[in-house]
């Protein structure tokens, strides 16, 4: 008999953890449909066909080996539309299996248009590889900034003039941990990992804010 309270012991710990998630998750999705219909926005368990076709241009849609858009809640006043929602890649299986969360904004404003580019922080693994991948464009007045970033983006020259200083100084806003353009379309990469309708307001509003200072 003793050869079977282990194997019961971690099932019920299994089931109790997945309760407790399951539990966790459900009052998530119920204060999230709240603040939405508070503020008559849409919530949606996905990212809609649309939205997605649009996140596909950029590189973080296409991270690890699977990827998985969750809530999202959108506002949209004919100009810009903002569409705020959580993302999961997960890389490996098994002992290996490597999970990350994101919450994220995609800004379609159509008002400007943008070169294709991508700024993210450097790190040490970024720095290191700037022998062997692709390099990050420099800045010539603004070394510092070159310095905290990588820059990709092409062609270089656009890129370079798209990144005035004001707007510099926008991307690298309270909160903000990466940012990306492709047209009249951003994606901007936030601090928090899973959407949370305390800090909802307060993401659509920095999103929006960032937009008006691009422009």
């Amino acid at each position: 008999m003793q050869q079977w309270i282990a194997p019961i012991l971690v099932l019920s710990a299994i089931g109790a953890v997945w309760l407790i998630q399951y539990w966790v998750e459900k009052q998530r999705r119920e204060k999230l449909q709240a603040f939405a219909d508070e503020l008559g926005l849409e919530l949606y368990s996905e990212l809609p066909v649309d939205d997605r076709r649009l996140f596909g241009v950029f590189p973080l849609s296409r991270r690890g080996d699977r990827q998985s858009p969750g809530w999202t809640i959108t506002i949209d006043d004919g100009q810009t539309r903002v569409v705020l929602f959580d993302f999961q890649t997960v890389s490996g299986s098994g002992k290996n299996k490597s999970t990350h969360n994101y919450v994220l904004s995609l800004i379609t404003d159509r008002g400007v248009q943008a070169p294709y580019l991508e700024i993210v922080p450097k790190t040490w693994g970024l720095k290191l590889g700037k022998w062997f991948g692709r390099k990050s464009i420099e800045l010539p007045d603004d070394p510092a900034f070159s310095d905290r970033y990588r820059i990709l983006g092409d062609p270089e020259d656009q890129v370079r003039s798209f990144l005035t200083p004001p707007r510099r100084l926008a991307i690298q806003g309270e909160g903000i941990k990466s940012f990306s353009a492709a047209g009249n379309t951003y994606l901007v990469e936030h601090g928090e990992k899973k959407l949370k309708a305390a800090k909802v307001r307060e993401l659509l509003n920095r999103s929006l804010a960032l937009c008006k200072s691009l422009r």
